[in-house]
């Protein structure tokens, strides 16, 4: 085990911190896989984590624009909730089953 002190930690979590927490990691995983991943995680790390700048601040420091800042943010957002069970994608119009 390369972080004992995390691993026990973790395993003392109760269930519901548990669940939050693997939505977050689950989410950050995938959020550094995509495209501007790296950029991605670092407008989460200035507003979640050091709590230094609002998203669209965060945005300027990274170079996008607010309005991507905010779809990055958003996007994020919705893949936590989504990992917690609490968001589900919605199929697009032409895929969902219509109800007689």
């Amino acid at each position: 085990i390369s972080k004992p002190t995390e691993q026990i930690a973790l395993k003392l979590l109760p269930r519901v911190k548990q669940q939050e927490f693997d939505a977050v990691r689950e989410a950050l995983e995938e959020t550094k896989a995509g495209p501007d991943g790296e950029h991605k995680l670092e407008l989460i790390r200035l507003v979640y984590w050091k709590r230094t700048h609002t998203v669209d601040g965060a945005g300027y420091v990274i170079g996008v624009s607010a309005r991507t800042a905010r779809r990055w943010h958003a996007a994020f957002v919705y893949a936590v909730a989504e990992k917690y069970g609490l968001y589900e994608k919605m199929a697009p119009q032409s895929q969902k089953k219509v109800l007689s």
